[in-house]
């Protein structure tokens, strides 16, 4: 195939998959035990610069499959590249989406969520009651709680 000449039709379609797979690169300067060959994955170039485009596709095609996002808004507590999938793939998909960020997030990640037509915390302005998220993102966890509470003179 001739990727040189390859058209998609949507910002999702580049994303690597077993159809369109993310580059490999053969790393010959390494040695190499055993004789097996050593190679780097070069997920930077999907769409959106991470492996969590992959993420963020499988999350909402499977919601969207499901049925489960119909007449709702999807909210992400993240400041990286998951949000910015997210919030990417979402408008392209014409899904509703918050994106709520903790207060140390770094400035660029902050304007590169806007560009991408995030809705921040500021448009609920700050009823923002609950929050739900898996045991594997502790960071996440802290940084999201910690954002929530402000404001509300909790300690």
């Amino acid at each position: 195939m001739n990727l040189s000449r390859r058209v998609f039709d949507d910002i999702s379609q580049p994303i690597g998959s077993r159809e369109n797979p993310t580059p490999l690169v053969r790393l010959n300067r390494l040695s190499r035990p055993g004789g097996g060959e050593i190679f780097a994955k070069l997920e930077w170039m999907n769409p959106f610069g991470s492996i969590k485009d992959r993420t963020a596709r499988f999350l909402l095609n499977g919601l969207l499959r499901d049925g489960k996002l119909s007449g709702k808004k999807f909210v992400e507590p993240t400041s990286g590249n998951t949000g910015i999938a997210v919030v990417a793939l979402s408008n392209l998909l014409c899904i509703p989406c918050t994106i709520t960020i903790p207060s140390g997030a770094p400035e660029e990640k902050i304007i590169l969520l806007r560009l991408l037509g995030a809705e921040i915390r500021d448009q609920t302005e700050g009823k923002v009651t609950h929050l739900f998220a898996g045991y594997g993102t502790c960071g996440t966890i802290t940084g999201v709680a910690k954002f929530l509470k402000e404001g509300t003179g909790l300690p």
